[in-house]
């Protein structure tokens, strides 16, 4: 009887900690490919050039979620900064997890590199 009490608990517990898995990986590719372009940026990279590499860093992601801000966008001189702004969305797989998060979770990573 007591094991009919707590399974639902320890159901929402195993589906909370393989979710929070996936968002932590999610997040640690976001985090990586806003780097990876960054440096391809501050290499003389154009934004194209950037966008792809992002894309290609998130190769198991959905790639249509991805958001990609290159700032300055045109012609970058020696020396200037250089920010790559990359936002993702991903869904919880679980309903009860997408209750307690509140659905799409945003994730976001900016870094800032001078232009070599």
């Amino acid at each position: 009887m007591e094991f009919a009490l707590i399974l639902p608990f320890l159901i929402l517990i195993l589906l909370g900690v393989v979710e929070f898995g996936r968002f932590f990986n999610a997040w640690l590719m976001v985090t990586h490919s806003s780097r990876e372009g960054a440096r391809l940026a501050s290499l003389g990279g154009s934004s194209l050039q950037v966008e792809e590499r992002v894309d290609l860093v998130m190769t198991y992601f959905d790639t249509s979620r991805i958001t990609v801000t290159i700032s300055p966008s045109g012609t970058k001189s020696r020396g200037d900064m250089v920010t790559v702004i990359v936002n993702y969305d991903i869904d919880p797989l679980t309903p009860m997890i997408s209750i307690i998060t509140g659905g799409t979770v945003h994730l976001h990573s900016d870094t800032v590199m001078r232009v070599e």
